[in-house]
């Protein structure tokens, strides 16, 4: 009877395994920590407060300006993949 044996070093397997978890635990920490800070920040806030408006006017130009950040990084990737293509 033949009896074929094969053997892989795990080593490098397991170190990263323990790295995914200590990057899931840290990762799970700073979520806890930051939902504190925003329960904290939104105490007291209304939307008829002065600052709301402001805060509601600051916000809107921010996602004006990732939609147009969004929009110059699409038109940047169809020119270079025209550029990439042969003629």
């Amino acid at each position: 009877m033949d009896i074929a044996t094969i053997s892989r070093d795990l080593t490098a397997q397991k170190r990263s395994e323990a790295e995914l978890l200590n990057l899931a635990d840290r990762l799970e920490h700073r979520v806890i920590e930051r939902t504190a800070e925003l329960a904290e920040a939104s105490k007291g806030w209304s939307p008829r407060s002065p600052s709301a408006s402001a805060r509601m006017r600051v916000g809107n130009y921010c996602n004006l300006e990732v939609f147009r950040a969004a929009r110059l990084n699409a038109a940047g990737q169809m020119a270079a993949a025209g550029a990439r293509v042969p003629k």
